[in-house]
């Protein structure tokens, strides 16, 4: 992918000499940013911010089109791909933001690798144990913790 660096001057050109750039709404937001409102509070950062709405639009462009490279058998098991970085992690939490923040651009590197069959056995047990819609619980190294109180406050 392409950095801040790489964006050159005929991408921040582009957007515009005295306005950042709108995508036809009117709000110039790019990738959940209003880069309008953004330099309209922050005037002196006005080029940093074109800058990064060009880095942006450029990293968006990418994810999108790994995101459209992707077949149909590939999706099927993300899931289980995704729960298998995160048991493998040294830092599971982690990984989990990880994958959550940046799943749309991790899919492609999620599916490359080769799914363990006991990762997925073991996700489909859980999926299917014989738990009611809205039934809680909670597990600590494989022990349920018994759920009593309304605050569940384990860790004062």
């Amino acid at each position: 992918t392409k950095h801040a660096a790489d964006v050159g001057a005929d991408a921040i050109a582009s957007l515009g000499d005295s306005e950042l750039e709108s995508d036809g709404s009117g709000a110039g937001e790019t990738g959940g940013f209003m880069f309008q409102r953004l330099a309209e509070r922050r005037p002196e950062l006005k080029e940093e911010l074109a800058r990064l709405q060009a880095e942006l639009k450029v990293d968006l462009a990418t994810s999108e089109a790994q995101a459209s490279k992707l077949k149909v058998w590939a999706i099927t098991d993300l899931g289980f791909h995704a729960t298998q970085r995160i048991v493998r992690a040294p830092q599971p939490l982690l990984a989990l933001r990880d994958v959550a923040h940046n799943l749309p651009a991790a899919a492609a590197t999620l599916t490359k690798g080769r799914l363990d069959r006991r990762v997925k056995r073991e996700a489909l047990s859980n999926a299917e144990a014989n738990w009611s819609p809205g039934y809680s619980f909670a597990t600590i190294n494989g022990r349920e913790l018994p759920l009593a109180g309304a605050d569940n406050d384990y860790f004062p």
